[in-house]
Order: structure tokens, then C-alpha cells, then sequence
């Protein structure tokens, strides 16, 4: 204190206005860093906000087309086999060329119940490699890499968790959308 005692007066109120000064400063900084902070944060959640309703956007019209597709998928194969107008090869080739329009489906299936397609599942036990060891007509068309797969459904009767995809829409009648699971 003994050095503010020998000082002058305009050196004491200039050292008070120096530090009231440094004090307004710092207030208006922290307060305008705060204001930037706010309207930084508000702008990134307006985007992020934009973004995933374009993508969900993107995604719910990508979902729409498979379920269109599915659709008029459906109502082939179920006049196909009402009318006899689609053999099992030619709805298998239907099947690989629909999974050829859209790359971004990993396989498509039909699966028929014992003798509903065209009541010839005795003459297709094991006969190609779409065809399993019942006859029934449960082609599975998969994406593998550049080329396509062709195998039998497996895991489609009982209550497993593995047959939900198949005992699912065949119980509601409607398209049943899965999380996706691993058989291998």
C-alpha cells in the first residue's frame, strides 16, 4: 500500500480505469465468444438437422422403390402361378433380373408353401441348385460380388428367430421389413 501512498492522483484513477477497463474487455469478450458459441452450436445442429433429413429422405425412396418393386414382383409371381404363365426358371430369371436393376439389393426370394406354385415339387427335389431336398419352390437370388448366387431358402419352417423373414409375411400377408442377420 505504501506505493499507491506516494503516487499521484492521475496515476491512481489511471491504474482504476486501466483495471475497470480490463474487467469491461473481458466481460464483452466472454460474452461475445459465448453469443459465436450459441449461434455456432444453433447453425451445426440447423445443419446436421437439414443433412439427416435429406438422407432418411434418400433412404425412405430407396426403401419405397425395393417395396414397389416387391410389390409388382408379387403380383407376377402370384398370377404366375394362378395362370401357369411363368415357369420355376423363367421366375427365377425374373428374379436375377431384378436384382440386376437394382444394385443396392443384396438378393431377392420367393418362397411358396408345399405345391403352390405349380404342384410339380416332386419333380424338383434337388433338381437345380435353387432347389432343396422338399421340392418347394424357394428360390433365393444373392448378390456375390459382380456375379449372382442362386440357392434354396433355408431356415424358413419353424419359430426360430432364422425363420421370422419367411413365417412373418406369410402369417400378417404383408411385406415384413427384418434387421439384418448372419446364417453363416
Amino acid at each position: 500500500m505504501q506505493f499507491l501512498r506516494n503516487r499521484k492522483l492521475a496515476f491512481k484513477l489511471g491504474l482504476l480505469l486501466g483495471v475497470v477497463l480490463s474487467c469491461c474487455i473481458g466481460t464483452l469478450i466472454a460474452f461475445n465468444t459465448k453469443a459465436i458459441y450459441d449461434k455456432s452450436l444453433q447453425y451445426g445442429e440447423s445443419v446436421a438437422e437439414q443433412a439427416s433429413d435429406r438422407a432418411a429422405n434418400e433412404f425412405m425412396n430407396e426403401i419405397n422403390q425395393v417395396k414397389n418393386t416387391l410389390e409388382a414382383m408379387s403380383t407376377t409371381l402370384v398370377n404366375a402361378a394362378h395362370t401357369g404363365s411363368l415357369n420355376r426358371k423363367e421366375v427365377v430369371t425374373l428374379l436375377e433380373q431384378y436384382l440386376k436393376k437394382d444394385e443396392k439389393v443384396f438378393g431377392f426370394y420367393t418362397g411358396w408353401e408345399p405345391d403352390a406354385f405349380d404342384g410339380k415339387d416332386k419333380e424338383n427335389i434337388n433338381k437345380n441348385e435353387y432347389d432343396d431336398n422338399t421340392g418347394r419352390f424357394v428360390p433365393y437370388v444373392i448378390r456375390d460380388g459382380n456375379s449372382l448366387h442362386l440357392e434354396p431358402l433355408t431356415t424358413y419352417e419353424g419359430e426360430s428367430e432364422t425363420s421370422t423373414y419367411y413365417q412373418e409375411p406369410k402369417k400378417n400377408k404383408s411385406i415384413y421389413w427384418s434387421e439384418p442377420i448372419t446364417l453363416r
